[in-house]
């Protein structure tokens, strides 16, 4: 054979040759995109517009702060409401600085913001703020916040948008005060609790919309939820040493009050 012909078929094979594994290439890479960016049927694997926010910290010898935020958040609203959250805490913060800055300031003033996500379903999801902040003091103060976004409705949501109206804070309220007085204070009603104590709690857990605005679906089966966890803040059912209380109310207490969009979303458990 000649050499220019011989020459000419090693080419063409190269060609060929190279032609398949660039098209082989491409297959593997549009396939693991394609893996990336799809969703389990539980929704646990990152979706492909997933919002990686990112972490803050800082630190001198006189203030110290940190702000965690969940691995990822695939809706957009609500990454920005997580990071406006966070920068309002460490802005408020850092307002607050010591002014003593001398030897005799020994222990930094201290801010931690942390974001869990709590609840996630094909209709809702839910994210838990806690901030921590030491300003001096025997301790620090704690509080918390929570965001439901429904993603049907593209719009964050309260406990007004859930029930028809306010009727159903009385069962939910007697509900959460024995609950309280179980839990708590080892109790078997609200009724056998000290005078100042029976007192506190029916105050803070009373049947008003502020008491219950902290709040998050829970205990997700088969991506429906079926009950609220309402989270009581420091020194609303108690004094400083009960925490803030989380008391879970199943949705049996308050499904008939649910509007009907919001039913379709809970399970409806009789007692």
């Amino acid at each position: 054979m000649a050499p220019a012909k011989l020459i000419l078929e090693i080419l063409a094979k190269s060609g060929r040759i190279f032609f398949i594994v660039s098209l082989c290439v491409f297959a593997v890479g549009l396939l693991t995109c394609l893996n990336g960016c799809r969703l389990t049927k539980r929704g646990r694997e990152t979706p492909k517009n997933s919002i990686f926010l990112k972490n803050e910290h800082d630190s001198t010898h006189y203030f110290k702060y940190n702000i965690i935020y969940p691995d990822s958040v695939y809706i957009p609203a609500v990454a920005h409401a997580l990071k406006k959250f966070a920068l309002k805490e460490k802005k408020q913060f850092l307002r607050l600085q010591p002014s003593d800055t001398s030897k005799y300031h020994v222990t930094p003033y201290e801010l931690r913001v942390e974001f869990k996500n709590v609840f996630r379903s094909a209709r809702l999801t839910s994210y838990l703020a806690n901030a921590y902040r030491f300003t001096g003091g025997a301790h620090g103060t704690s509080s918390v916040k929570t965001f439901t976004y429904d993603i049907k409705k593209r719009q964050f949501i309260g406990l007004k948008d859930l029930l028809q109206d306010t009727t159903a804070l009385q069962p939910m309220s007697r509900y959460a005060m024995d609950q309280i007085a179980r839990k708590i204070y080892k109790k078997h009603s609200v009724h056998e609790l000290k005078k100042f104590n029976k007192e506190w709690v029916k105050r803070g857990a009373g049947p008003l919309s502020k008491n219950f605005s902290v709040f998050f679906p829970a205990r997700p089966e088969d991506n429906k939820p079926s009950g609220l966890v309402i989270i009581f803040s420091s020194y609303q059912v108690g004094p400083h040493y009960i925490g803030m209380p989380h008391i879970f109310i199943p949705d049996s207490v308050y499904y008939s009050a649910l509007t009907r969009d919001y039913q379709s979303v809970f399970y409806d458990e009789k007692p």
